[in-house]
C-alpha cells in the first residue's frame, strides 16, 4: 500500500481544449423542436463544422475489416456514440434511427470528447497511422493514452456543467460523486489513475479561468488539506505493509479502522492498492448487519455451530425422487443444463435441485477486478435465499474444494 503524493507531476503534455460547436449546436436544437431529425438532415446542417452523422450500418461497413473488432455493439445500451475517421472528420454514430432534442446534451458531450482527438491528431506526424482503440476492452481503452485526455475533459465537462462546480477547492468531493469517473478508476491502475486527475485538474483550471498561481495555490491548499493518516495507517504505508498481512488481528476494531480507512483514501484518489487489498476495500467488510438476533461484521470469518472445517454449513442428509442425497452440499454437473447443481430446501421445506453457473464460463474468483465486477453486477451484497441460484453463484468461494476452484476467495 503506497500513498500517492502529487498528481500534478506525472504528465508532460498541455490538455487539449474542445473546439466550440455551440453555433451548430443551436442550429440542430431550432431544427429538432418540433420533429426529430435524420441523418440526411443533420449533416446539411453539421458537415461545414466538419462533423458527420452516420447510421451504425454505416459506420460498420466503413471501418478496415482489421478494425471491425473494435465496434461497440449496436445492442450495448447507448443510443449514440462517436469517433474520429481517418480524414480527422468527427463522426457521430447514430444507434436511434432519429435525432431529438433531448438527445442534443449527449451529442454535445460526444462532440466535445471527440474534438480532443482531433486535435491530437493534428499534433500527430502524417507518417502515424490511423487506427481506433477498442473500447470493448475497458481497461485497455481506459489507459490508452489518447483516451486518459479525452475521457478527463469529459469529466471536467460533467464537473461545470452537470455537477456546477464553481471552484476547484469542490474538485476532491465532486469527482467522488461523479459517474463516469467512479467507472473509470474501476478499470486502470493507480498511475494511469493519476494522469487522469492531472488532466481533470488542468481543464477545470481552463474552464475556471484565473491565473496559474491562484490555482497552484488553492492545489497546495487541497493537497495539504487532506486528511491526516492514522497512526496505523502510517505505519502500514511507510513499511508498504498489505492489508491482508496487517498486523492487527483480523476481526479487531483496529484493523475494521484500517479498512475503512484504506477504503476513504483509495476512493479519493491518495492511496494506490492492488491485489487481495483491492479486493478487500471492494467488499462489504467492516459492515454490520444482524444475524440471529444479534450483530455481526460482514465478510469476516466467525464460529458457526452448524459449520464444519472447510468452513460450510454442515451437510443434511434427505431424499429427492427416492434417493438419499446431501443437503448444501454443491458438485459439478457436465452433463448441464449449468456448470453446477446443488440439493437444498426451499422456503415449504421440500428438497429442491438448484443449478447454476454458465458451463462455458471460468469461475474467476481469484481474480479481484473480475470478482469486484461479478459482485457488483450480481448485487451479491443480497444473495437471496439458498433455493435461488444467485445465493449459490455469490457463495461459490465457500465450496471451492467440493468443486475443484483454485480458489476459496467469495466471489
Amino acid at each position: 500500500m503506497k500513498r500517492i503524493i502529487d498528481f500534478s507531476q506525472f504528465i508532460n503534455e498541455r490538455a487539449i481544449m474542445p473546439s466550440d460547436f455551440s453555433e451548430m449546436l443551436d442550429s440542430i436544437r431550432e431544427a429538432c423542436i418540433f420533429r426529430p431529425l435524420t441523418t440526411r438532415q443533420l449533416n446539411e446542417i453539421s458537415e461545414p463544422y466538419d462533423v458527420i452523422f452516420v447510421t451504425y450500418d454505416e459506420f460498420l461497413d466503413g471501418l478496415p475489416e482489421h478494425l471491425k473488432n473494435t465496434a461497440p455493439p449496436r445492442d450495448g445500451g447507448i443510443p449514440i456514440f462517436g469517433y474520429i475517421d481517418s480524414m480527422n472528420r468527427i463522426n457521430v454514430v447514430m444507434i436511434i434511427p432519429m435525432l431529438g432534442i433531448r438527445e442534443l446534451p449527449f451529442v454535445n458531450h460526444i462532440i466535445q470528447h471527440e474534438s480532443v482527438h482531433k486535435g491530437q491528431w493534428e499534433r500527430r506526424p502524417e507518417e502515424i497511422k490511423w487506427t481506433l482503440p477498442d473500447p470493448n476492452n475497458r481497461k485497455e481503452y481506459f489507459s490508452n493514452v489518447d483516451e486518459i485526455m479525452a475521457f478527463s475533459q469529459s469529466i471536467a465537462e460533467m464537473l461545470m456543467n452537470q455537477q456546477r462546480l464553481s471552484d476547484l477547492k469542490m474538485l476532491p468531493n465532486e469527482l467522488k460523486r461523479n459517474p463516469l469517473w467512479r467507472d473509470i478508476k474501476n478499470y486502470v491502475d493507480d498511475r494511469t489513475k493519476s494522469r487522469y486527475l492531472k488532466y481533470i485538474y488542468e481543464y477545470i483550471k481552463n474552464y475556471l479561468g484565473g491565473t496559474d498561481e491562484y490555482y497552484d495555490d488553492v492545489f497546495k491548499e487541497i493537497m495539504n488539506s487532506r486528511k491526516a493518516l492514522s497512526e496505523g495507517m502510517e505505519y502500514h504505508i511507510q513499511n508498504e505493509i498489505s492489508i491482508c498481512e496487517s498486523v492487527f488481528r483480523i476481526g479487531s476494531d483496529a484493523w475494521i479502522d484500517l479498512i475503512e480507512e484504506a477504503r476513504q483514501l483509495w476512493e479519493s484518489g491518495e492511496v494506490e492498492l492492488i491485489g487481495d487489498d483491492l479486493f478487500i476495500i471492494s467488499t462489504n467488510v467492516g459492515e454490520k448487519a444482524i444475524y440471529e438476533g444479534e450483530g455481526v461484521l460482514l465478510e469476516i470469518p466467525f464460529e458457526d455451530e452448524d459449520a464444519d472445517l472447510d468452513g460450510n454449513e454442515e451437510m443434511e442428509e434427505a431424499e429427492y425422487r427416492g434417493k438419499n442425497i446431501d443437503l448444501n452440499k454443491p458438485f459439478r454437473t457436465p452433463g448441464g443444463p449449468r456448470k453446477f447443481s446443488v440439493f437444498t430446501k426451499n422456503e415449504k421445506g421440500s428438497v429442491v435441485k438448484v443449478s447454476f453457473g454458465e458451463p462455458g464460463m471460468r469461475v474467476n474468483n481469484a481474480d479481484p477486478k473480475k470478482s469486484r465486477s461479478f459482485r457488483k453486477r450480481m448485487r451479491c451484497e443480497d444473495p437471496g435465499p439458498k433455493w435461488k441460484p444467485k445465493y449459490w453463484s455469490c457463495n461459490v468461494g465457500r465450496y471451492a474444494k467440493l468443486l475443484g476452484l483454485s480458489s476459496s476467495r467469495p466471489w
